[in-house]
């Protein structure tokens, strides 16, 4: 079996632009995607034929348009790749949503499936220390120790980690009945065993805190340790959270 071409930015542009729509509609159509990505209907046809072609998406000319299994799989990971960067660009760099969103499509493209999960790993490290609490561009120095030592990082770890024990979260709920995104903690996995052992290998684990990336009428987007989780409708109606009280 010979491998494919890869896809070129623009065709993951328009496979990430119709995974939004069919997520909020239930399917994209020709004029949706052309708004949302600024280009013209006759560019939104040429390139719906040829994702067409290569089986990612169901097209007719004057239909709805929707994603295969295999075009699903393409698309969320390049939703997948956006999330984290638009994450470390905004929480991490401090950068606008708006600029965040920006620069994020242009370097969704090139990042590797390692360099995304080693990416959030570093997100997930600078957030918990609590030298990353002062502000972008302010000088940064190690704690120091009653002798004028900087403490070790374990040590500065773990003051981080005392330092997110104290946010207030509110009340336990549904996670699909949050209303926005942000930050959860996981406090109750579904009944279900097998719901409940699929979200355990997927790192969903009580205690933990996450990010709610993404909702649809389909599930929910958890980011956990720096990577996208798909929580389905069903197992988040189920799992309970605490949102992080603003």
């Amino acid at each position: 079996m010979t491998a494919r071409t890869p896809l070129s930015p623009s065709m993951e542009d328009y496979l990430e632009a119709i995974h939004h729509l069919q997520a909020r509609k239930g399917a994209a159509r020709s004029k949706d995607i052309a708004d949302m990505l600024g280009v013209t209907r006759s560019s939104v046809t040429g390139a719906l034929r040829a994702l067409s072609a290569r089986k990612l998406i169901n097209y007719s000319p004057y239909d709805l348009v929707t994603l295969t299994r295999e075009g699903e799989q393409v698309a969320a990971d390049v939703v997948r790749r956006h999330t984290v960067l638009k994450r470390f660009l905004t929480q991490i760099l401090g950068m606008e949503s708006e600029q965040a969103e920006q620069a994020a499509c242009g370097l969704e493209h090139e990042l590797s499936d390692t360099a995304l999960q080693r990416l959030g790993q570093l997100v997930d490290f600078l957030q918990a220390c609590p030298r990353c609490s002062v502000a972008l561009g302010s000088p940064v120095l190690c704690p120091l120790d009653k002798r004028g030592q900087p403490i070790s990082c374990t040590a500065c770890v773990e003051r981080g980690a005392k330092q997110q024990a104290k946010r207030r979260f509110g009340p336990a709920v549904p996670l699909n009945s949050l209303k926005k995104e942000g930050l959860v903690r996981i406090v109750k996995l579904p009944r279900t065993r097998s719901l409940s052992a699929r979200l355990r290998e997927s790192g969903v684990l009580p205690g933990l805190t996450a990010l709610v990336a993404e909702r649809s009428e389909e599930g929910v987007t958890l980011l956990v340790a720096g990577l996208p989780v798909r929580i389905p409708a069903l197992a988040a109606q189920n799992l309970t959270v605490q949102p992080l009280n603003e």
